[in-house]
């Protein structure tokens, strides 16, 4: 009896082991699955507004000669690397960005900007314009379309 006794604790603690094991290796495999970072858009904690000095006036690419006249306003993340280079920089080439906006500007249509899935993409190209011509990639973290009228 003594074997049997034996033989069942070791059968026992060898299926404890067996199943804490298992166990182990299933959770790291669902926790790999796991994103590591949040999904989504990163919003930052400390952001500031900066606004081009002017309004922008442009003719539009319709036949009827439209216009558009629209100010641009820049919300930047304060904490990004890039801010420093940002507010020495924003201030001495507002008129290349000017003039980079009025080039998108002048692709638009009347039709194109009275969508609202158009001012939402207008607004990324704005975004991406500015990155391109301060020759940065992540400053700004949202633009605004103030005083928007075609006319």
């Amino acid at each position: 009896m003594d074997k049997f006794k034996i033989f069942v604790i070791v059968a026992f603690l060898v299926l404890i082991l067996a199943i804490a094991g298992g166990t182990f290796f299933l959770l790291t495999i669902i926790n790999a699955d796991a994103p590591e970072e949040p999904t989504g858009p990163i919003i930052p904690e400390a952001t500031e507004m900066y606004a081009l000095d002017s309004t922008i006036m442009s003719n539009i690419s319709d036949e009827d000669k439209a216009m558009v006249r629209v100010a641009v306003s820049l919300e930047v993340d304060m904490d990004s690397e890039e801010y420093d280079d940002f507010v020495l920089q924003f201030p001495l080439k507002q008129a290349a960005i000017k003039d980079a906006i009025i080039g998108i500007l002048r692709t638009q249509t009347r039709d194109m900007l009275s969508r609202p899935d158009t001012m939402e993409s207008l607004k990324v190209l704005i975004k991406d314009t500015v990155h391109g011509v301060l020759g940065m990639e992540t400053i700004v973290y949202k633009v605004y379309l103030s005083d928007f009228l075609v006319q």
